[in-house]
């Protein structure tokens, strides 16, 4: 076992571990796709909620959440800009994917912040705008992050035991809040 070590055969078996990895689950290329979806996604629905906030003028919203948008559509233009660069370069895809890790990592951790929030101080509601919660969004995006995060980071940290499903308990986990957010606002629009 040490002798291809000691033999000079480092390269061949890391390019043999590497493969092995990216065997194991989606491409990288393919991650870099979906991150350009999201990216897109998130780029649309915050764009236009900036546009329809200019056209129409509307107090209502708030400026809170116009600066939100305005983060939101400066993160998924990094996440666009940055998957296109990799998908071009394929020697950056992995860099590209661990910046990634930390953008959606630090969107989720805001979501579930904002989700418990919403259930313990639910929202002061303003007539004439309305407030949706769509179950599944969270759940999706925690369990998707996990899971990048699972594909970047050192095989040893997360390939062991049960923690190889992390991300599964993790949707889990924010499946229950997603759950009880919808229904503590559901809730608190009847009263």
């Amino acid at each position: 076992m040490f002798l291809p070590i000691l033999g000079g055969n480092l390269k061949e078996e890391a390019a043999m571990n590497a493969a092995e990895i990216e065997s194991k689950g989606l491409s990288l290329k393919k991650l870099l796709v979906i991150n350009l979806l999201i990216g897109t996604f998130i780029g649309f629905a915050n764009g236009s909620a900036l546009v329809l906030f200019y056209i129409r003028k509307s107090p209502a919203l708030g400026s809170e959440l116009m600066l939100l948008a305005v983060i939101l559509l400066v993160v998924a233009l990094l996440i666009i800009v940055l998957s296109g660069f990799a998908l071009v370069r394929v020697n950056y895809r992995r860099i590209v994917l661990s910046c990634h890790t930390i953008i959606l990592g630090i969107m989720t951790l805001a979501y579930l912040y904002w989700a418990l929030h919403l259930i313990f101080i639910p929202p002061v509601l303003v007539p004439g705008i309305r407030f949706i919660w769509s179950v599944g969004w969270l759940t999706v995006f925690s369990a998707y992050s996990i899971y990048l995060c699972q594909r970047v980071a050192p095989q040893f940290l997360f390939g062991v035991g049960n923690v190889r499903y992390l991300y599964l308990y993790g949707g889990v986990f924010a499946f229950v809040i997603d759950v009880a957010t919808f229904l503590s606002l559901a809730s608190h629009l009847r009263q």
